[in-house]
């Protein structure tokens, strides 16, 4: 065997043992990924959250963050971050889930940099808006889920009469 053909396997062979190393080590940073304890389940957790959070903002209540700084302003900046991406995993339609983002883009980008209280005026303006799109997703649950014994039998009188 050459040197060439010797020197070529030795450096394909580097190249593989990189490469898996590599994959190996990205898979265990994948598995050790957490989200963080204040990321809400869901679309709409993050919603009803954001309005606990504006009640209290505006009536000067003081409620306890789970944010790792226990700062309700992080905890509301991080919740707006992450609605276009909780959005995008519910059953939102892309129409709503393009007005819910139109509406949010300004109070999203600004949440950390504002006090409070301006974040508070902010998001009781695009509550509605957000509260919208977590009915229609808790519609299309309540839709999606199967009927009790009791439904399914008032169901079947109400068909047969």
């Amino acid at each position: 065997m050459s040197d060439s053909s010797m020197t070529l396997r030795r450096l394909l062979a580097a190249i593989g043992l990189v490469t898996l190393l590599g994959c190996l080590s990205a898979s265990d940073e994948h598995a050790e990924h957490h989200d963080p304890p204040h990321r809400p389940a869901d679309f709409v957790a993050a919603v009803e959250r954001l309005q606990v959070i504006q009640t209290a903002s505006s009536t000067s209540e003081e409620i306890p963050s789970p944010h790792p700084d226990g700062d309700l302003q992080l905890e509301a900046a991080d919740l707006l971050r992450w609605l276009p991406e909780l959005a995008a995993e519910s059953d939102l339609s892309r129409e709503d889930w393009n007005q819910m983002y139109q509406s949010t883009a300004m109070i999203r980008r600004q949440a950390a940099q504002v006090s409070l209280t301006e974040l508070s005026q902010a998001l009781a303006s695009v509550l509605p808006e957000l509260d919208r799109c977590a009915n229609s997703i808790r519609s299309q649950r309540l839709a999606l889920q199967p009927l009790d014994a009791s439904e399914s039998n008032l169901l079947e009188e109400d068909n047969q009469s």
